[in-house]
Parts: C-alpha cells; structure tokens; sequence
C-alpha cells in the first residue's frame, strides 16, 4: 500500500468481503501481507515464521467458506505511530553499518461484521471488533502488513458463531458489574467503620 489510510478499505474487501474469491484472496493476501506475517484472533493463531503467510492466506478462505455472505465494514481508521529502525549488518568487512532502514506503522481498524455460519438456523446478528495492524515499509514505497490482532468483546464472539447466547452474555457481564459495585460499596463501609473504631480507641 503506498497510502494505508486511503487503500485499508479496499484491503480488507479484496481479502474478506462479500466479492471475495479463493484466487482474489491469494492475490490480495500476497500482495499485502509480508512472507512471516502474523495473525490473531481469539479463535486462531499464526505465529510469524517462514511462510506464515500461506497460514493466514488459509485462514481468510476458511473464513469465506464458513460464511458465503459475509458483511463487512470498516467504520473508521485511525494511523497511530510511526517509527524507523536502521538494520546493522554483523559483518566485520562491512564498510558501512547500516543496511537497511524499516518504518513501522501501527494502524487501528473499527470494523463492523455480518458472519453467518452456513450451517447455523440462526439469524446472523453484527459483531464489532478492532482490528490492531502492524505495518513495515523496507526501503520501498510500499506498506506491508505484517502483523494483525483481532479484538472482540465476548457477546461479539457470541455473535459470529451462537447469536442467542449474545443477550445471556451481555446479562453476566451486566451482573459482574453490579456485583463489583455492591462490593466495592460493601469495602467502603467496611474501611469507613474500621477507621471509625480506631479514631474511638485512640480517644481513650
């Protein structure tokens, strides 16, 4: 990519969208993706190694399988750092040490999805998550990514692969809070009456 921030979106269609082909995504993730990319989500994982790309290529298709009519949007972008780091080259014949300078960029992606099991009875429910890319340019003109992290609050998991389970979750999460607030209320009371007794004891 020579500009993230305008070429994201057609990134993200070119390797998930609706349009999305097994041979389109070899090209798109070949493209843009670099040879020992790594990727995360709370349901899979690719380390960065060797051909770590082929893993991720492997993945986006499974993923396009599993939901023929995968909805996706990418509601905003946001181009957080940069920074360059200069490569030294160990050898000791080396007339100049510097060989090679790599920018780095990190890239946040709030992105909303429509994923339907093929298999599932229920009715496909949005899930939002934010996407965290890491991306290198070496030398070139071009952006790569090199690592992307998936982030999903847990009724939005719920939403990709069990929609019904979304609401139960999201009472939990409801229930933890007030529990959290009856106890943090609950401490006060005792902290409060603690120091009370002691200010009484010190009296005498």
């Amino acid at each position: 990519m020579e500009n993230p921030l305008i070429e994201i979106d057609d990134v993200v269609r070119a390797c998930v969208g609706l349009d999305a082909t097994p041979d389109s995504q070899v090209v798109a993730i070949e493209r843009y993706f670099t040879r020992d990319a790594a990727f995360n989500h709370p349901l899979c994982k690719v380390g960065a190694a060797p051909g770590s790309r082929e893993a991720i290529l492997k993945i986006y298709q499974w993923y396009r399988i599993l939901s023929p009519k995968l909805l996706i949007t990418v509601n905003d972008r946001t181009w957080v750092e940069q920074s360059t780091e200069a490569f030294m080259d160990a050898q000791p014949s080396s007339p100049t040490l510097p060989v090679a300078m790599v920018q780095r960029g990190t890239m946040f992606l709030d992105i909303t999805q429509t994923f339907h099991l093929f298999f599932s009875p229920f009715s496909p429910r949005p899930a939002h998550l934010v996407t965290k890319l890491t991306l290198v340019k070496e030398g070139g003109a071009l952006w790569f990514i090199d690592k992307q992290e998936d982030f999903y609050q847990p009724e939005d998991i719920c939403n990709l692969i069990i929609p019904p389970l979304a609401s139960p979750t999201l009472l939990i999460k409801g229930f933890a809070s007030l529990a959290s607030n009856d106890d943090a209320d609950e401490d006060r009371k005792l902290r409060e009456y603690t120091i009370s007794r002691a200010m009484s004891s010190n009296k005498f």
